[in-house]
């Protein structure tokens, strides 16, 4: 039986932090995509009415639509999951409704509504999900709110919308409606200052990535728009950069990247190391990637602007598929006992099953028959609320441990779903998470955390006053 280290000693706060180990370092399948695109959408001919002539933004939408900015034809078009053309709008302009010159971004919000950054207008415009218009900010100018050249634009939690303003080398965010709330960046080279950004999005839990292309990095900002870490160097080996064109968050909290003169797409992983890289120049791969953005089961979608198309690549299949009879099968979606991505299970007292339910943000816990006992949790980051919970973990008197990935925490709750505490933030520091994949327990209720983004293992001190042993596992 191993032992704890020396330094491990139970203590009085819940969740302090004991110990650490682990560091970085990836195996050859941690993630793989086909070196040739599933799909490929043109349009039709470059030059006809439906082709694509300069694809700059790219975006997945509701039920795997593809929305693309053309701004060779100053345009958005609007493909189904297989390519083929739904709809188009927008045409050359100055200053209409409707009317575009040179758009760049594009991303699509709540309720399907799609975002587009007019670049040439200085204003973004915001349009139903049938395409027609329905409201727009932003002008000429330094000031906040003002843009000169927006690129990149993001949607992030409660509808806000983050605009790469580029040549005033700063990220505004704005409310909902368009009004303006905060912005961050100045010119320059250290940290936290941005030259030239073009991509931005939001990631776990709020924090934001951004493009910073003549800088050749990304640097990622926390929620308020403080500096947190930053990644790439100018360069044409494995996570160096040269002009990164977007940015965008995968499952996970991944990052890839838009490596746009060394025609290539990057991926690397939460806490900003190297993952894998595909594409090259050419026809026959990528000529300027510019817009990406993930999609259904972790498609990417990458604007390929000098060849004239979008190419979407898939996750290439496992290379080593496990079989495991089946014993009991549950259902899938988002009704009560059923699921959508569940990414996590464990057996509790009484061979009761709880199931983090990522996708629905939510935790299920069923009966030894595979009869739904109750549920607890819903989106969102209070006490309780989930943003994409990974790992659970039954404790002492059927307490439930839950990996809060989204919101970089762990958890607690009593044996029959309700809030006990909490403990973790977001950062890689002692103490702190960043992603964490997996929970668990250990000796004298020691709990253990899998947090994926630092590449690390902690370990941390326990208190189960608010779950004493005895405590009931299903509520009355």
């Amino acid at each position: 039986m191993l032992g704890l280290p020396s330094a491990y000693a139970i203590g009085s706060e819940p969740g302090t932090f004991a110990f650490e180990f682990g560091s970085y370092g990836i195996g050859p399948d941690y993630l793989h995509y086909q070196g040739m695109s599933a799909l490929q959408i043109r349009g039709g001919n470059a030059l006809g009415p439906d082709g694509l002539y300069y694809p700059t933004g790219v975006a997945f939408g509701p039920g795997g639509v593809i929305a693309v900015a053309d701004q060779g034809r100053d345009r958005v078009q609007v493909y189904h999951a297989n390519g083929a053309l739904a709809f188009k709008f927008g045409s050359r302009g100055w200053d209409g409704p409707g009317e575009f010159d040179v758009p760049k971004g594009i991303a699509f919000g709540p309720g399907g509504i799609i975002a587009v950054s007019d670049s040439e207008a200085n204003r973004v415009q915001v349009f139903h999900p049938n395409g027609t218009y329905a409201f727009e900010f932003g002008s000429w100018g330094r000031n906040p709110g003002e843009f000169m050249s927006p690129q990149g634009i993001a949607f992030g939690p409660g509808g806000i919308i983050a605009v790469a303003d580029r040549t005033n080398d700063r990220i505004q965010v704005f409310h909902p409606n368009g009004t303006f709330a905060f912005q961050f960046g100045s010119s320059g080279q250290g940290p936290g200052e941005l030259h030239q950004p073009l991509g931005v999005d939001f990631g776990p839990g709020g924090i934001i990535a951004v493009a910073d292309r003549t800088n050749d990095r990304i640097q990622v900002f926390r929620p308020n728009g403080t500096f947190a870490f930053q990644f790439g160097s100018s360069g044409q080996g494995p996570g160096e950069l040269s002009s990164p064109q977007r940015v965008a968050f995968g499952p996970g909290g991944i990052i890839a990247v838009t490596d746009g003169y060394n025609n290539r797409v990057q991926v690397f992983h939460p806490n900003g190391t190297f993952a894998l890289q595909f594409g090259s120049g050419g026809p026959r791969g990528l000529g300027l990637p510019t817009g990406i953005d993930f999609g259904p089961h972790g498609a990417i979608a990458v604007a390929d602007y000098y060849n004239r198309r979008v190419q979407v690549f898939h996750p290439a299949p496992d290379p080593t598929p496990v079989d495991v009879p089946l014993a009991l099968a549950l259902g899938s979606g988002p009704a009560y006992g059923e699921f959508h991505v569940p990414r996590g299970a464990a057996f509790g007292p009484g061979g009761i099953i709880a199931v983090a339910d990522s996708g629905n943000h939510r935790v299920q816990v069923f009966r030894p028959d595979g009869a739904l006992a109750f549920q607890f949790g819903s989106y969102g980051s209070g006490p309780g609320e989930f943003h994409v919970p990974r790992g659970a973990a039954f404790g002492p008197g059927g307490i439930i441990a839950v990996a809060d990935s989204g919101n970089h925490r762990v958890q607690v709750f009593r044996p029959d779903g309700a809030f006990a505490f909490q403990f973790g933030s977001y950062g890689s520091g002692p103490g702190e998470l960043l992603v964490p994949y997996d929970v668990d327990f250990g000796p004298g209720g020691a709990i253990i955390v899998a947090d994926a983004g630092s590449d690390r293992v902690q370990v941390f001190r326990p208190n189960y006053a608010l779950a004493p042993p005895g405590s009931t596992w299903l509520p009355p």
